[in-house]
């Protein structure tokens, strides 16, 4: 019940309070300066402007010109229909992955999550994921995937008929990996997050049991499950049943802080998650869904052939990665909107970012190799972010 957290971050997991409930509980949620994230929220408000979206951060507002997408992707791609309009940047799975999470808001936001977890976990040498930015209009909730539902909590998860797959409720870290304290997601709100807004939800240990706990009994309860998840993806699908136990035996519940304009949500990459939002009172709507999502590491733990994947992918080919840092995984080139709609009928911010990846291709050039004055505060964020560089490393 109470079985120990393990993993490579446990020396680091006993510096405070908070830290130490993320290891034992699996998650926490803690504050930063709400004037600094306030001004974060302002600046990337001004950020959508500059790329050519419509969306304000402060309304309700669902419908706008659409982008020039064609009827096929329209018609045919109905769990991506938000993704259409031109108020905010068409997401992967509720995350921009392109514009957002390049810009220079973006990188104070993470420097900001990332002094907060080194005090909390009393380390001075973190670096931090590159992954995009949480963002979703108002009123949004995953297609095929049902309310979260107070009076019976549960990590929405649903069935896609056409892809005939679970949806919503996942683990992000590789089947054969059972840590408590392997990785984590850290997710900044910028936008309130109430009830009916779309946002985390996670299915958390009762009393008496240690997140540790709960993770070995549903693995020992259905090794089958997790034999045919094996792989090298950084997550999967989790079917609801397995939930359905946990909390049926009183091992677990389901929970969807509310959360403020500052607030940082933390949770273990081997807890079952899943965005959500509650139904909305008649004639009423969530907010915008707005935040920034990273990992942190000690510097101690990573490695050159780690750290070859993520200066390349960030550095060279303008990618965002995954969560994970000392085992980095790309995210998708493209949105799946702009994939189908081609960059030419998306805002101009995708045409330039098109090209400027093509030149760094052809060019090799790392960005942290330019020279122009005016991007130099720019370039130094991106490499504190990062940490050494891999031919500082000796493994």
């Amino acid at each position: 019940m109470n079985a120990p957290a393990r993993g490579p971050l446990l020396p680091w997991f006993d510096a405070t309070d908070e830290i130490r409930h993320l290891r034992d509980r699996g998650w926490a949620l803690v504050s930063l300066d709400r004037d600094k994230c306030a001004a974060l929220r302002a600046s990337f408000q001004v950020d959508l402007r500059a790329t050519g979206f419509t969306g304000d951060l402060d309304s309700k507002e669902t419908k706008a010109a659409p982008f020039p997408l064609g009827m096929w992707y329209a018609r045919t791609v109905r769990s991506s229909l938000a993704c259409v309009l031109s108020l905010l940047p068409p997401p992967s799975r509720g995350i921009d992955v392109n514009v957002l999470p390049r810009t220079e808001t973006a990188m104070d936001a993470r420097i900001l999550m990332m002094e907060k977890m080194g005090e909390l976990m009393g380390c001075d040498s973190l670096v931090s994921s590159f992954d995009g930015v949480m963002i979703s209009r108002a009123g949004n909730r995953p297609a095929n995937t049902p309310y979260f539902d107070p009076a019976r909590p549960r990590v929405p998860t649903g069935w896609d008929k056409e892809k005939k797959s679970w949806t919503g409720g996942h683990i992000d870290q590789k089947a054969d990996l059972s840590d408590t304290a392997r990785s984590f997601q850290a997710f900044l709100c910028l936008c309130d997050a109430d009830l009916p807004t779309l946002s985390t939800c996670l299915l958390v240990p009762r009393e008496g049991w240690s997140f540790q706990g709960i993770t070995d009994a549903m693995r020992a309860q259905f090794p089958d499950f997790f034999a045919s998840v094996q792989g090298d993806s950084e997550g999967y699908k989790m079917p609801p049943y397995i939930q359905d136990w946990l909390v049926d035996k009183g091992m677990a519940e389901a929970v969807k802080p509310r959360l403020k304009v500052g607030d940082m949500l933390i949770w273990s990459s081997s807890m079952i998650h899943g965005a959500g939002a509650a139904r909305a009172p008649r004639g009423t709507k969530g907010n915008v869904r707005l935040g920034i999502i990273s990992g942190f590491c000690p510097a101690e733990l990573l490695t050159r052939a780690a750290q070859v994947v993520r200066y390349k992918c960030v550095a060279t080919d303008l990618r965002c990665t995954g969560q994970q840092v000392f085992t980095p995984t790309p995210h998708l080139v493209w949105a799946p909107a702009i994939r189908y709609s081609g960059v030419d009928g998306a805002p101009a911010a995708y045409g330039k970012l098109r090209d400027e990846r093509l030149d760094r291709k052809k060019t090799k050039r790392s960005l942290l190799d330019d020279t122009e004055p005016e991007r130099a505060d720019y370039r130094a964020k991106v490499a504190r972010l990062l940490g050494p560089r891999p031919e500082e490393l000796a493994t």
